[in-house]
């Protein structure tokens, strides 16, 4: 029998809430691995991703991006370049935020060569209009 885990926690100031079920033998990170960002981008930004839960919970502040259309996590040079690991919630008023699922293969794999991918936005106007190399923190 598995039990319900209800996991949450505050990224920026919204709070994320997901349901998960309870894995016996699934390993415990104290504390969870985590990715971020800065994105200098007419003022400042940032992408804050958490691993928990065989998910990544993510919350992307850019005010200064106008009008993104999609938002991805990419690997770089040496890994598969172009390849893109997950596909994120373009922010809609400067922000959005979400929680999508990660293996823990994919977890281990950004977090200890974080700078190996970037934070890729688009926008209406450009494609890749921002760039950001991802950092790795608890891996």
């Amino acid at each position: 029998m598995h039990a319900i885990l209800k996991a949450g926690f505050v990224l920026g100031g919204l709070t994320l809430a997901a349901a998960a079920a309870a894995q016996p033998s699934a390993p415990t990170w104290q504390p969870a691995p985590s990715i971020t960002a800065s994105l200098d981008i007419g003022g400042t930004g940032n992408f804050t991703g958490v691993f928990e839960n065989k998910r990544l919970c993510y919350m992307i502040n850019a005010p200064g991006v106008a009008n993104p259309t999609a938002v991805r996590i990419v690997a770089l040079k040496p890994e598969k370049n172009g390849e893109v690991l997950f596909n994120l919630k373009p922010p809609v008023g400067g922000a959005s935020g979400d929680c999508v699922p990660a293996s823990d293969e994919v977890a281990r794999r950004l977090v200890k060569n974080a700078g190996n991918f970037a934070l890729a936005i688009d926008t209406a106007a450009y494609p890749n209009a921002v760039w950001a190399p991802l950092v790795g923190m608890n891996g």
